[in-house]
């Protein structure tokens, strides 16, 4: 997940490329694929203002709905708000959002951490244990650290390896998942500001 092969600064772009990631992500661990959908301009279930939601499947087939929408509702929906994620941070201050970075809110650091709430699950994993310290200030709950951490997972392996080891050794050794390519994470961040390279070598000493 090279960041100048993700068309960084178009947010549909960026979508499309997340979506692929993930489906390639999905695909090499034997995931159903969910339906990713841009709900820009609607009402999310947690309000207007949310950057997406992950709706699990479920599977009473309503006699009014159409086939493809009931397919749709059986594999589960990733739901991103492209409109309202971040681009790419060009020169980090307020915001430090950057696809495969520790920290990103852009549209396909999103749809990434809303596949890991599918993974989860998927996995039917109730309430994931997530050692060490926290990837980002996002993590209220224990699905919320999961989903942090499978972002990183397939956005930055490399990363997560080095950054925190034990949710790597969780992810690779009890749920026994694969990862994409594991491309060294200042090459996943090549084209970054310099304050992106000096602010994840701090956070890997933590």
């Amino acid at each position: 997940m090279r960041g100048p092969d993700l068309e960084m600064f178009d947010k549909n772009k960026n979508f499309l490329a997340g979506i692929y990631r993930c489906t390639r992500f999905l695909k090499l661990n034997n995931i159903s694929i969910p339906d990713f959908r841009d709900v820009s301009g609607n009402v999310l279930r947690g309000g207007p203002t949310d950057y997406g939601y992950y709706r699990p499947p479920f599977a009473p087939f309503h006699a009014l709905e159409s086939p493809l929408k009931y397919y749709q509702r059986t594999r589960g929906i990733v739901s991103v708000n492209v409109r309202k994620t971040k681009l790419a941070t060009k020169v980090p201050g307020f915001c430090w959002s950057y696809p495969g970075y520790k920290a990103d809110r852009t549209a396909s650091g999103v749809c990434a951490h809303e596949t890991g709430h599918h993974l989860q699950y998927i996995l039917k994993i109730r309430k994931p244990i997530m050692k060490g310290p926290v990837i980002t200030s996002y993590e209220p709950t224990c699905n919320e650290a999961f989903a942090e951490t499978a972002r990183l997972f397939i956005t930055n392996p490399d990363l997560l390896r080095v950054g925190r080891p034990l949710r790597w050794e969780y992810f690779v050794k009890e749920l026994k998942l694969k990862h994409l390519e594991l491309v060294p994470w200042r090459l996943v961040l090549k084209g970054a500001h310099p304050r992106f390279f000096e602010v994840a070598e701090k956070w890997i000493t933590k």
